[in-house]
């Protein structure tokens, strides 16, 4: 069950990136950008894995997101994401 509220948010954040990173954000865009943040370096902090630590990269290009940076990180950040959903969906299947 946990796994799937950890998709679910992971699924949110991506959509908020997304978004920010087409410049469709404003007002409310930046405190669920915020949220997403926070989310992400809470659960490096909590596990304090690999996958975890990695999440907290995207945490800071979230930030920076925000302060206006934008870049080819975004691809990145849409290849991790895409990577976890897939194998969280495939190791359900079974």
């Amino acid at each position: 069950m946990l796994i799937w509220v950890f998709m679910f948010l992971d699924i949110v954040s991506l959509i908020a990136i997304t978004v920010a990173h087409f410049s469709v954000v404003s007002g409310i865009g930046i405190v669920i950008l915020l949220f997403c943040a926070a989310y992400l370096s809470l659960k490096a902090l909590i596990f304090r894995e690999t996958m975890s630590f990695i999440d907290f990269g995207v945490a800071i290009y979230t930030v920076l997101l925000i302060l206006g940076l934008k870049s080819f990180v975004y691809y990145l950040v849409l290849a991790w994401f895409l990577y976890k959903i897939f194998f969280v969906v495939q190791g359900m299947k079974s």
